[in-house]
């Protein structure tokens, strides 16, 4: 488990991408637990058929729903790398979340009106020129339709 500790850590707090537009950064969590899992995966390719069962036990730890000594392990390394990845990203003032705006009934309301006006010029330009906060939504205000202009 020693040299996958070791693999984790160098991940999370050491590589730094050589190339291509992140290059000069460190590895997101995706791409850092994709990379510890694939090096695992490879383990299990080359050992699970012909291991002990010694070896075959501590490949349980790829099986999501195992709850042997390895899967616990395993789970622990990667939360360590969560946590790791998390807080190195925050120190560093940049953008966690990469997801995509939300979208809620009010938009799909106001692009079915500019639909509904085919040919017109409100088709062609933006639907929204202001997007509502999630709390706007959750408190119902994002249904004020005054602050979304066609």
């Amino acid at each position: 488990t020693e040299v996958f500790d070791k693999f984790a850590e160098y991940l999370a707090s050491t590589y730094v991408i050589e190339s291509g537009r992140n290059k000069g950064e460190h590895l997101a969590l995706g791409p850092a637990t994709n990379y510890l899992r694939s090096m695992m995966n490879m383990v299990s390719d080359k050992f699970k058929a012909t291991g002990s069962y010694k070896t075959k036990n501590f490949l349980t730890c790829l099986d999501v729903n195992a709850r042997t000594e390895s899967a616990l392990w395993f789970g622990a390394l990667c939360r360590k790398m969560k946590r790791h990845i998390y807080q190195r990203t925050m120190v560093a003032g940049d953008e966690m979340d990469q997801s995509a705006t939300p979208v809620y009934g009010v938009h799909i309301e106001k692009a079915g009106q500019a639909y509904a006006k085919e040919g017109s010029a409100e088709v062609n330009t933006s639907l929204l020129r202001k997007s509502p906060t999630s709390q706007q939504c959750r408190d119902g205000t994002c249904l004020d339709s005054s602050i979304y202009h066609l």
